[in-house]
């Protein structure tokens, strides 16, 4: 019996391997562990509309997307936008050229009309000088501001920002040291606009806002820029702004030509 199970024991290993003139069995090649992608930065797009989805921003390399195209960001966002947000919206002579105070407006638009729950909004309208809506009175909502989704509030906001000839200077930062001046907490602002200005002293009223709510303990305000006309993604203006502000460089996509009629004839006339 000790003679067998020591003749086991010796032959194991080799009946493991296989019968004798057959190559050994290849090890089973492990897949490489690939790294877990990374979470980027949740959307402002996405945070409006009150949805968790995640996705990372590339830079923009088309040069004429569709007319179905999503904003484009140019510069990733790093901060979430909170539910009060304060539109800085460009209403200047510039916003003439095409049809870029129209798409301001679309802008304001689908941004009042998200299905988000206590969504509170502000709007300051500015050329030489800042102009800003009185908002909606109402419970637990103060002067300037009004609450969304909301019809009458809808209709009152785009009826104000309407009222504008589009005319006057470019002058964002009188406008945007006003949004970041908000005595409130977790306020975002989002400048609409198609980037004709000097961002150098922009960016100075921009640093000053944020120290100021930083004193009062209000916490840092994500800022926003949302680029608007033909040549806004090329706007040097634009993307530092975004980029020092945190929420990014996003640009609205040209709207693609519509077809001209077609002329061939269909009849036998």
């Amino acid at each position: 019996m000790r003679i067998l199970l020591l003749v086991l024991l010796l032959t194991a290993p080799a009946l493991a391997q296989g019968p004798p003139g057959s190559s050994p069995p290849k090890p089973a090649k492990k897949k490489p562990a690939g790294k877990k992608p990374k979470a980027g930065p949740v959307s402002p797009k996405a945070v409006v509309k009150g949805k968790a989805k995640r996705a990372v921003s590339k830079a923009v390399t088309r040069r004429d997307p569709g007319p179905t195209s999503r904003p484009l960001a140019v510069v990733r966002p790093r901060a979430r936008l909170t539910k009060r947000i304060v539109l800085v919206v460009d209403t200047s002579g510039s916003m003439q050229i095409g049809d870029r105070i129209a798409r301001a407006v679309d802008v304001v638009l689908r941004v009042l009309t998200q299905p988000t729950d206590d969504l509170q909004v502000s709007i300051v309208a500015f050329s030489n000088t800042p102009s800003r809506w009185k908002g909606v009175a109402e419970k637990g909502v103060p002067e300037g501001w009004a609450r969304f989704p909301s019809v009458p509030a809808k209709r009152a906001a785009l009826a104000w920002l309407r009222s504008f000839p589009a005319d006057g200077l470019t002058c964002p930062g009188p406008a945007l040291a006003a949004a970041l001046s908000e005595p409130r907490r977790h306020v975002s602002v989002v400048l609409v606009s198609d980037g004709r200005f000097d961002e150098a002293p922009v960016l100075k009223l921009l640093k000053a806002g944020q120290e100021w709510r930083r004193k009062r303990k209000l916490g840092r305000a994500p800022v926003m820029a949302y680029g608007v006309g033909e040549d806004a993604r090329d706007q040097e203006a634009m993307r530092k702004l975004g980029k020092a502000g945190g929420g990014g460089f996003l640009v609205e996509p040209k709207p693609a030509p519509k077809p001209a009629p077609s002329r061939a004839r269909t009849g036998p006339w």
